[in-house]
């Protein structure tokens, strides 16, 4: 696959917070992907995950009573998971590399630290849905630009 078809892709957004789901759905909107779940929870998720069909979960580490990281062990893990294929980026506002890796070894394809910019958003997804990860002409549209800022002030108010 030369170009994702973003526009085809689902994607699942998880974090109770949400202005940083907004902050996603805008970025994915930006990359021209509509099809955008959103979850407060990780029960939430789980039963969005029963009835709608995802290529991508991006989920937070901070979720409230279950930690991102204990919901995507669950998820890749349980065999009553519904969807244990399913690519999982976490993502953390701590910058802690022990996470980072309990989140690998959990079985997410990949991590994000907060801040993040539009670009490594679209590298992460790219890189995952794609086998040789993004090519030259896979550059992230430059009407994210605009979302990419506002990721990250917002992620560092309360």
């Amino acid at each position: 696959m030369s170009a994702l078809a973003w526009g085809d892709l689902w994607f699942l957004v998880v974090d109770d917070n949400p202005q940083f789901r907004r902050l996603i759905r805008g970025l994915l909107s930006a990359f021209g992907a509509d099809n955008v779940l959103e979850a407060e929870s990780a029960d939430e998720a789980t039963r969005l995950l029963w009835t709608h069909h995802v290529d991508v979960a991006i989920v937070d580490h901070l979720l409230g009573a279950r930690t991102g990281l204990a919901w995507t062990r669950w998820l890749v893990h349980d065999p009553e998971s519904p969807r244990r294929d399913l690519p999982v980026i976490l993502v953390s506002g701590h910058n802690d590399e022990r996470l980072a890796r309990a989140a690998l070894v959990a079985g997410a394809k990949g991590f994000l630290r907060k801040p993040f910019g539009a670009r490594d958003l679209w590298i992460r997804v790219a890189q995952i849905l794609t086998m040789n990860g993004p090519r030259r002409e896979d550059t992230p549209p430059e009407a994210a630009g605009q979302a990419a800022r506002t990721v990250r002030s917002s992620s560092r108010s309360p």
